[in-house]
This record gives C-alpha cells, sequence and structure tokens, in this order.
C-alpha cells in the first residue's frame, strides 16, 4: 500500500492515497516533531485521537527516514508506521 504524505516547515502534515490527492482532498492530517533521530506525531481526529506517536529516525543517504516503533498507543498508526521507510 502506498500512501502519500506531506509534511510542511509549521509542523503539520497531511496524507492521501495519490499525490493529487495532498491539497485536493487529504485523508488525514496532524502534527509532527522530530528532535534528533526522534519523530512524534499525532493525528487530528480519526482513530488515534489525541495520542502521540515516537519513533526512532534513520535518514538513508537518499533521504529516506525508516521509522522503527518508540511508543504508541494508537495500534493502527504503529501497525503502519513501524518499519515503514518514507521516501522523498
Amino acid at each position: 500500500m502506498v500512501i502519500w504524505f506531506e509534511f510542511m516547515s509549521d509542523g503539520s502534515w497531511v496524507s492521501a492515497a495519490t499525490r493529487a490527492g495532498l491539497s485536493s482532498s487529504p485523508t488525514n492530517s496532524g502534527t509532527y516533531g522530530l528532535v534528533g533521530a526522534r519523530f512524534t506525531v499525532t493525528d487530528r481526529g480519526g482513530a488515534c485521537g489525541t495520542a502521540v506517536g515516537s519513533y526512532d529516525v534513520v535518514f538513508g543517504a537518499n533521504c529516506s527516514a525508516a521509522l522503527t516503533l518508540v511508543s504508541d498507543t494508537c495500534g493502527p498508526r504503529a501497525g503502519f508506521l513501524n518499519g515503514s521507510t518514507l521516501i522523498p
């Protein structure tokens, strides 16, 4: 499954099933942070409510970001993001 994400400089993000959908019909949104190698994420609404997820991130030479779960009480998000690699 491919899901498109866009991370904005104001700390917000959106996701969609297609790249075009990021601006026209996002399926989810939230906030994120990155301090050192720790990536944190929250959703706005949806199944995760206000739960904060924390992931270790390792950046690859191609600017990819490999995520490893640290803690996340939102099972669906943890199941999706843990072990995922975000590619530019």
